[in-house]
């Protein structure tokens, strides 16, 4: 699910191996596999299981050890894996009770540390997906009751947060990772439609004291964004948690990365995230999140994706009456004539940053589906408000749409033309709004011309960037 793993602003990090599975491949082996396991009777013979059984764990090779990391074990490989042979018998079958004591409780503890713990060690590096995948489907098994699902997810967040700042870059991701995966509620895929695992709401207080922590490495940030935002999205999470939660994305924005991928990649999904949280303002009615996003989206130092993100995520904003949707059309329309430029003015046989930039500025617009059109009023052109209603409709067909849509129609990258560039530059000097404040209380934007860019000023040369991960 998270997958996102940028560079480290101190260097590069473990990546881990993560499984899948193919089903074309899963039948065609069958047969192989069936004979396979015809021979292991064979081969493996109570003898050979005895045998095999005394077998040291093979050394690790020393090749493959990364010099900038510092390992911080919380428990010797020889404890954990004895620990983890017992694992099915004395923890995963007796998570069915409704209720337990405090023996029981000891030893669920004692088994779920022992599985957390096994993250930090160096021979388990490889091994980081499936604990957190045996932690995790232990806790949404059906057979699981809910008691010891509560037990088990306010233990694991504890666990995590006690061991999470003296441990490596490596496996703090995958310590943040294992919390913004818990889930308090499994997915129900008979559902129709089927209905996404609900995350663990109570998760949220650490994912955000995570991602306001700049000591912590920019990839465990991310995570705790992307977990963040899956709280938003599939959560059942009232409206003012996710306020809190936009308060803290928006004050994320402000924290100083110096490496630039990295800066790019945690601005990116920090606008992402801010687009789900359902409101243009925190609780007590300061336009925190549209302020931060507007930002983003004139910030000529910002990304190309960064900033055309930040439009599309305006858009999914609640914006009403309140709000100066003129400048946002505006500024959007004024990020598409700057794209363009930059576009025009460069290499362009790296096609993920252009096509990435202009797809999401059309769907800044357009939503791709009915259901965030009519329900979710998502897109400037299916805003839930009669305000700017004529100058946005005008602006999306007579400038956006004939320079987005051949982008949209084309496998390969079309040329903007120099006619749809100046009809974007014209409609700007006619375009310009009187106001120059998002909403009542924002501070003024200001609605000089832009530069012509070179590449762009500020941006990552073209071949460093890349379209994001799902």
């Amino acid at each position: 699910m998270f997958c996102d793993h940028p560079p480290d602003e101190k260097g590069p990090v473990v990546r881990q191996k993560f499984r899948f599975a193919s089903r074309f491949v899963g039948r065609r082996c069958l047969p192989v596999l069936l004979a396979c396991l015809s021979l292991s009777f064979v081969t493996l013979a109570p003898g050979s299981l005895a045998a095999q059984e005394g077998k040291d764990e093979p050394a690790l090779d020393e090749g493959r050890r990364a010099a900038n990391i510092s390992w911080n074990p919380k428990v010797s490989f020889e404890e954990w894996k004895t620990l983890e042979k017992r694992r099915f018998i004395d923890f995963d079958r007796k998570l069915g009770a409704a209720s337990f004591g405090d023996a029981e409780k000891k030893e669920f503890l004692k088994h779920l540390q022992n599985q957390i713990n096994g993250l930090t060690l160096e021979q388990n590096v490889d091994r980081h997906a499936i604990i957190i995948d045996n932690i995790t489907r232990a806790i949404e098994a059906p057979g699981t009751s809910p008691a010891a699902r509560d037990f088990l997810l306010e233990n694991t967040v504890k666990q995590v947060e006690s061991m999470l700042k003296d441990q490596p870059a490596n496996v703090q991701y995958s310590l943040v990772l294992l919390v913004a995966r818990l889930n308090g509620k499994p997915a129900n895929l008979t559902a129709r439609p089927p209905a996404p695992a609900q995350p663990y709401l109570e998760a949220r207080q650490f994912l955000m004291k995570v991602l306001l922590d700049e000591a912590m490495p920019i990839s465990s940030r991310i995570i705790a964004v992307r977990g963040l935002e899956r709280l938003m999205r599939d959560g059942d999470i009232s409206t003012v948690e996710k306020s809190r939660i936009g308060e803290t994305l928006a004050l994320a924005l402000k924290q100083k990365v110096e490496n630039p991928l990295a800066r790019k990649w945690y601005r990116w999904k920090l606008v992402e995230a801010l687009g789900y949280t359902g409101r243009y303002e925190e609780t007590g009615y300061r336009p925190v999140m549209i302020d931060a996003l507007m930002s983003v989206l004139t910030n000529r130092q910002d990304d190309w994706e960064v900033r055309a993100a930040a439009a599309r995520a305006i858009s999914q904003l609640p914006l009403d009456q309140k709000v100066n949707v003129e400048l946002v059309n505006y500024e959007t329309v004024r990020l598409l004539q700057e794209l363009c430029v930059a576009y025009n003015g460069s290499d362009k046989a790296t096609p993920s940053t252009w096509r990435w930039a202009f797809d999401t500025i059309y769907v800044a617009y357009k939503s791709p589906t009915a259901t965030d059109q009519t329900v979710k009023h998502w897109g400037l052109m299916h805003l839930n408000t009669p305000r700017g209603k004529e100058v946005i409709s005008g602006a999306y067909k007579n400038v956006v749409l004939p320079v987005v849509k051949p982008f949209l129609e084309s496998s390969s990258l079309p040329p903007v033309s120099p006619k749809a560039i100046e009809a974007l530059g014209k409609w700007l000097e006619e375009n310009k709004p009187a106001d120059r404040k998002a909403t009542p209380q924002s501070p003024e934007i200001d609605l000089g011309v832009a530069p012509a860019p070179k590449a762009a000023q500020g941006q990552i040369p073209v071949g460093q960037a890349g379209a994001p991960g799902n």
